[in-house]
Protein backbone atom coordinates (compact mmCIF):
# COMPACT_ATOMS: atom_id res chain seq x y z
CA UNK A 1 0.00 0.00 0.00
CA UNK A 2 1.37 3.76 -0.68
CA UNK A 3 1.75 4.98 1.98
CA UNK A 4 2.70 9.01 3.00
CA UNK A 5 6.52 8.39 3.52
CA UNK A 6 6.56 6.49 0.56
CA UNK A 7 4.87 8.60 -1.50
CA UNK A 8 7.37 11.42 -0.83
CA UNK A 9 10.02 9.20 -1.58
CA UNK A 10 8.83 8.51 -5.09
CA UNK A 11 8.39 11.98 -5.62
CA UNK A 12 11.61 13.14 -4.58
CA UNK A 13 12.82 10.69 -6.97
CA UNK A 14 10.63 12.82 -9.46
CA UNK A 15 11.87 15.90 -8.82
CA UNK A 16 15.61 14.87 -8.60
CA UNK A 17 15.90 12.73 -11.07
CA UNK A 18 18.04 14.52 -12.88
CA UNK A 19 21.03 14.40 -9.62
CA UNK A 20 19.88 10.85 -9.35
CA UNK A 21 20.39 9.78 -12.87
CA UNK A 22 24.26 11.75 -12.57
CA UNK A 23 25.14 10.31 -9.49
CA UNK A 24 24.41 6.62 -11.16
CA UNK A 25 26.20 7.67 -13.78
CA UNK A 26 29.32 8.37 -11.44
CA UNK A 27 28.74 5.18 -9.63
CA UNK A 28 28.75 3.14 -12.43
CA UNK A 29 32.45 5.10 -14.27
CA UNK A 30 33.54 4.41 -10.72
CA UNK A 31 33.15 1.08 -10.27
CA UNK A 32 34.03 0.18 -13.87
CA UNK A 33 37.54 2.19 -13.23
CA UNK A 34 37.84 0.30 -10.04
CA UNK A 35 40.18 -2.69 -10.25
CA UNK A 36 41.31 -1.81 -13.72
CA UNK A 37 45.06 -1.80 -12.73
CA UNK A 38 46.05 -5.76 -14.44
CA UNK A 39 47.19 -8.29 -11.98
CA UNK A 40 49.29 -10.53 -13.76
CA UNK A 41 50.17 -12.88 -10.91
CA UNK A 42 46.64 -13.47 -10.59
CA UNK A 43 45.76 -14.44 -14.21
CA UNK A 44 43.70 -17.57 -14.05
CA UNK A 45 43.94 -18.15 -10.28
CA UNK A 46 41.01 -16.44 -9.40
CA UNK A 47 39.53 -18.58 -6.29
CA UNK A 48 35.88 -17.51 -6.59
CA UNK A 49 33.49 -18.65 -9.25
CA UNK A 50 32.14 -15.85 -11.72
CA UNK A 51 32.80 -13.28 -13.88
CA UNK A 52 34.38 -10.09 -12.50
CA UNK A 53 32.65 -7.79 -15.43
CA UNK A 54 28.96 -9.09 -14.31
CA UNK A 55 29.71 -8.77 -10.96
CA UNK A 56 30.19 -5.36 -11.28
CA UNK A 57 27.14 -4.86 -13.84
CA UNK A 58 25.14 -6.88 -11.25
CA UNK A 59 25.83 -4.01 -8.67
CA UNK A 60 25.33 -1.29 -10.71
CA UNK A 61 22.21 -2.58 -11.84
CA UNK A 62 21.28 -2.70 -8.02
CA UNK A 63 22.43 0.77 -7.04
CA UNK A 64 19.57 2.75 -6.05
CA UNK A 65 20.14 5.88 -8.02
CA UNK A 66 19.84 3.87 -10.89
CA UNK A 67 16.69 1.95 -10.05
CA UNK A 68 14.78 4.95 -8.79
CA UNK A 69 15.63 6.48 -12.35
CA UNK A 70 14.73 3.33 -13.78
CA UNK A 71 11.18 3.65 -11.93
CA UNK A 72 10.77 7.28 -13.52
CA UNK A 73 11.67 6.17 -17.08
CA UNK A 74 9.36 3.73 -16.56
CA UNK A 75 6.45 5.47 -15.46
CA UNK A 76 6.96 8.34 -17.96
CA UNK A 77 6.87 5.55 -20.61
CA UNK A 78 3.68 4.26 -19.41
CA UNK A 79 2.06 7.85 -19.63
CA UNK A 80 3.96 8.55 -22.87
CA UNK A 81 1.14 9.06 -25.22
CA UNK A 82 -1.21 10.85 -22.08
CA UNK A 83 -2.06 14.42 -20.77
CA UNK A 84 -0.08 12.96 -17.30
CA UNK A 85 3.13 12.81 -19.54
CA UNK A 86 2.77 16.57 -19.46
CA UNK A 87 2.00 17.09 -15.79
CA UNK A 88 5.09 14.76 -14.77
CA UNK A 89 7.00 17.28 -16.87
CA UNK A 90 5.84 20.33 -15.51
CA UNK A 91 5.24 19.80 -12.44
CA UNK A 92 8.23 17.41 -11.90
CA UNK A 93 10.62 18.47 -13.73
CA UNK A 94 9.84 21.96 -14.44
CA UNK A 95 8.42 22.22 -10.86
CA UNK A 96 5.73 24.49 -12.01
CA UNK A 97 3.12 25.37 -9.20
CA UNK A 98 0.10 23.04 -8.91
CA UNK A 99 -2.35 25.83 -10.19
CA UNK A 100 0.16 26.70 -13.13
CA UNK A 101 0.06 23.16 -14.39
CA UNK A 102 -3.62 22.86 -14.10
CA UNK A 103 -4.10 26.16 -16.18
CA UNK A 104 -1.67 24.84 -18.60
CA UNK A 105 -3.30 21.92 -19.01
CA UNK A 106 -6.75 22.87 -18.73
CA UNK A 107 -7.99 21.09 -15.88
CA UNK A 108 -9.23 21.03 -12.31
CA UNK A 109 -7.38 20.67 -9.61
CA UNK A 110 -9.58 17.51 -8.69
CA UNK A 111 -8.15 16.57 -11.99
CA UNK A 112 -4.77 16.79 -10.94
CA UNK A 113 -5.09 15.05 -7.63
CA UNK A 114 -6.75 12.33 -9.45
CA UNK A 115 -3.60 12.39 -11.95
CA UNK A 116 -0.94 12.49 -9.65
CA UNK A 117 -2.65 9.58 -7.48
CA UNK A 118 -2.61 7.10 -10.48
CA UNK A 119 0.89 8.33 -11.19
CA UNK A 120 2.24 7.71 -7.93
CA UNK A 121 0.46 4.35 -7.98
CA UNK A 122 2.12 3.03 -11.27
CA UNK A 123 5.66 4.24 -9.81
CA UNK A 124 5.01 2.35 -6.71
CA UNK A 125 4.66 -0.40 -8.49
CA UNK A 126 8.01 -0.52 -10.11
CA UNK A 127 9.00 0.55 -6.49
CA UNK A 128 7.66 -2.88 -5.33
CA UNK A 129 8.95 -4.67 -8.38
CA UNK A 130 12.79 -3.26 -7.35
CA UNK A 131 12.25 -3.74 -4.07
CA UNK A 132 12.99 -0.48 -2.92
CA UNK A 133 10.72 -0.46 -0.15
Amino acid sequence: MLDRKIRKKIEWAFRNYDTLKEQGADYIVALAEQGITPMYGAVGSRASPGNPTESKGIKAAEHNDMLCCKVVEHTMTAFRWDMEYELIKMFYFEKKSRTRVCERLGVSERTFTYWTENIMNYAYQWVQEYKLV
